[in-house]
């Protein structure tokens, strides 16, 4: 478990998509409120892959840019994607969230069902998980920059014996990823914004 001790309004950028269906860009949707999570964790839903559609776009969490425009700041809401950098106060990179005052975040399209369906069936499409219950899309690499908010928490999902990826609460370990840097980085994440502001990050099982 991760906490950071201070924060910093930074400059939003980027404001590409990452996926496609095709047909005219619609206006961002509103974020539908997200439930408060147990005591003791940051995720509100059962596991990391059960997440309802929050958003007007036909994908899990609050949206990704396949059918609508996501402005270049990001939503309230819970958005999947990938943490791709963190930075200090001094506008460095940094690998310690302690020392992060925003991160840049990379949005994916979560898909399931008939979308996921759809999805496979259409060539233009990166998938990176392709999975019918659970397919993940990425068609750019656009990030945006995002500010965290006091108290931010990258938590990292532990695996059951049913292969369920759930949040263990504060005895959470940090993850290391195979390129020795935190896990978070090359893992799917599940991200939590409120006010503007970063507040938890939730990282998928390793492996």
């Amino acid at each position: 478990m991760t906490h950071r001790t201070r924060h910093a309004a930074l400059a939003l950028a980027v404001t590409a998509g990452s996926g496609f269906l095709g047909g005219a860009a619609a206006a961002a949707p509103a974020a539908k409120p997200v439930p408060p999570p147990p005591a003791q964790v940051v995720w509100p839903f059962v596991d990391f892959q059960t997440v309802p559609q929050l958003g007007t776009e036909a994908v899990r969490g609050s949206g990704c840019g396949a059918t609508t425009s996501i402005p270049a700041v990001i939503p309230d809401g819970v958005w999947a994607g990938q943490v791709t950098q963190l930075t200090s106060d001094a506008g460095q990179p940094t690998d310690n969230a302690d020392e992060a005052v925003s991160l840049a975040y990379d949005l994916w399209c979560v898909y399931q069902g008939e979308q996921a369906a759809a999805i496979k069936a259409d060539p233009r499409q990166h998938i990176i998980l392709d999975n019918p219950a659970y397919m993940v899309v990425s068609n750019n690499t656009r990030t945006r920059t995002v500010p965290l908010a006091e108290g931010f928490v990258v938590r990292y999902a532990v695996r059951l014996v049913d292969g369920r990826c759930i949040d263990p609460g504060p005895a959470a370990l940090d993850v290391e990823g195979d390129d020795g840097r935190p896990y978070v980085f090359t893992a799917q994440t599940w991200l939590n914004i409120h006010g503007g502001k970063a507040v938890w990050a939730f990282v998928d099982c390793k492996g």
